[in-house]
């Protein structure tokens, strides 16, 4: 009997632990009839909270049923804005705070909803994907590749263990205790954080019905072959067609923060490493370029890819990762 005990306090603590510690990003604090309204008309009365838990009280991007609007919350924390009666779902992002979306919300006919919103910090890891590195060399070549990590890998193939130690012969093929591989493949870490896009005012807006001829015109121009387009395309193309619209924005070389270090020898002659950040949606995506807490709409500009050179031992490497926000902000 007095094990059961000890197990059922267990149990409670626990389960209070579970309880206390998740908070839900967002929830209806109430609801009531505003007879100020016109007829037809509900409104949103939204309180925000910072992750220390203080007020929100910066510029807040509201994408409603895809229209969007930025408003400055008052001292409260708190924005009003109007919407038409019936069903809606809600997008909240700031500069600094991972977006949060809500479930389809039912506004009544001159209904005040009172929406409480937790944002969370938007500096969470987000893994590269499927960075695999290609080498290839003009004679067989002994070669060992290591990484400068500041992670753990999730998952490495062939193993990467204090490195890769392989034969590299032309062509591209890669011995690794008498087995063949086409190419090194790891992934894991803090590759692609949102700030990464903030820096530039380049990219690119992509519909679904063009986007396998994008990212094939894109890799052609950087110079990769049709093997490793093959292998790019064949990895995203299934995850980004799902969307009506992708932005997508290339990062190279050691501009890259989503790659660590790469530590090889011998030494390449060429070394090519490009990761591609991008952010699906079925709404319109808002590009704004932040001044204090003044936002205005821009355009993209293209970018300007380099190519890869293939002289000597050459490396090619490539990742990506899929953003969480939608908007993306450029600050100065």
């Amino acid at each position: 009997m007095k094990h059961f005990y000890r197990c059922l306090i267990l149990l409670l603590v626990v389960h209070n632990q579970v309880h206390a510690e998740w908070v839900p990003p967002w929830e209806i604090t109430g609801r009531n009839v505003d007879s100020t309204l016109s007829q037809g008309t509900g409104m949103f009365a939204v309180k925000f909270i910072a992750p220390n838990g203080t007020m929100a009280t910066g510029l807040i991007n509201i994408t409603l049923d895809h229209c969007n609007i930025s408003q400055q919350a008052d001292a409260n924390g708190k924005v009003y804005f109007a919407a038409s009666a019936g069903k809606h779902v809600i997008y909240f992002s700031t500069y600094y705070y991972e977006e949060i979306k809500t479930d389809t919300l039912v506004v009544a006919d001159r209904e005040r909803i009172e929406i409480t919103v937790r944002f969370e910090n938007d500096n969470e890891p987000r893994p590269m994907k499927k960075p695999v590195i290609y080498v290839y060399a003009q004679q067989k070549t002994p070669v060992h590749i290591s990484l400068d990590l500041e992670y753990n890998l999730l998952f490495s193939y062939p193993t990467y263990g204090q490195g890769w130690e392989f034969t590299a012969l032309p062509g591209g093929t890669l011995m690794v205790n008498e087995k063949a591989y086409n190419y090194l493949f790891w992934e894991g870490g803090d590759a692609a954080k949102a700030f990464e896009l903030r820096k530039h005012n380049e990219g690119y807006m992509v519909k679904t019905d063009t986007l396998l001829h994008f990212l094939e015109n894109s890799l052609t121009a950087m110079g990769f072959n049709s093997k490793e387009q093959q292998d790019f395309i064949t990895y995203w193309y299934p995850q980004m067609k799902k969307y009506e619209v992708n932005y997508v924005h290339f990062v190279f070389n050691t501009t890259n923060r989503g790659f660590p270090p790469m530590k090889c020898t011998p030494a390449p002659q060429n070394l090519y490493r490009m990761s591609m950040l991008w952010l699906g949606t079925d709404t319109s995506f808002i590009v704004e370029e932040t001044f204090g807490r003044e936002s205005r709409q821009i355009e993209l500009k293209p970018q300007v890819f380099p190519v890869i050179k293939r002289e000597g031992l050459t490396i090619v490497e490539w990742g990506g990762a899929e953003m969480r926000t939608q908007t993306v902000y450029l600050k100065h």
